[in-house]
């Protein structure tokens, strides 16, 4: 892990992979003056899944960047950000705007682990999913990273219907073949049945 100093939390009622993009409307002026320095300086910020009590300590989340943005008549923005990466939150405070600033640790990244034969149901359940919803992702990209534990794991938990708790603790996971493993038993106890024969799920 690598330390860096201070960084924007930005708590929503989702959990946030690395690579996911996601599009927000935002209009409180804490995070527009947030989203404005980001553009500018083209730092980053880190959308965490939200609590109550506010407590993000210790709590995994995901450092994002912006990558397009528009204004509106109202004078809220709306941004697409996408996921840069993992990032472990530390002593935080906040400031006189109500703003959210935590010292982070940035997870870096790993190399490439292979998917294990267990898991390659996974791959074909992400395979299903992207031909059905006919999703607008590079063929050949896919092909290349879906047998990346670590890839394959964020995708999953982007798309199955897991619950927040179990998506915080992929994301909370730094072994990518721990992740696949509780997805897996999460699609299980969803009532998916595993085919054998072909390796698939059902």
């Amino acid at each position: 892990m690598k330390e860096i100093n201070i960084m924007p939390i930005f708590p929503l009622n989702v959990v946030l992979f690395p690579e996911s993009k996601v599009s927000l409307r935002v209009f409180e002026p804490r995070y527009l003056k947030m989203v404005s320095l980001a553009i500018k300086d083209g730092s980053y910020f880190a959308i965490i899944k939200s609590r109550t009590d506010s407590n993000y300590q210790g709590m995994m989340a995901t450092y994002v960047k912006v990558v397009s943005w528009e204004g509106d008549d109202h004078g809220s923005l709306k941004i697409l950000v996408e996921g840069a990466g993992r990032c472990s939150i530390g002593q935080y405070y906040f400031d006189e705007d109500g703003l959210c600033l935590a010292k982070v640790l940035i997870v870096e990244s790993q190399d490439t682990i292979q998917v294990p034969e267990k898991f390659h149901c996974l791959i074909r359940l992400l395979e299903d999913i992207y031909e059905k919803f006919n999703v607008n992702h590079d063929k050949e990209h896919n092909l290349y990273q879906m047998n990346d534990a670590d890839w394959l794991s964020y995708r999953l938990g982007e798309v199955v219907n897991l619950s927040d708790k179990l998506k915080q603790d992929i994301l909370q996971t730094k072994d990518p073949i721990d992740r696949l493993e509780k997805i897996y038993d999460g699609i299980f106890a969803s009532g998916m049945k595993l085919d054998e024969e072909n390796n698939t799920l059902q």
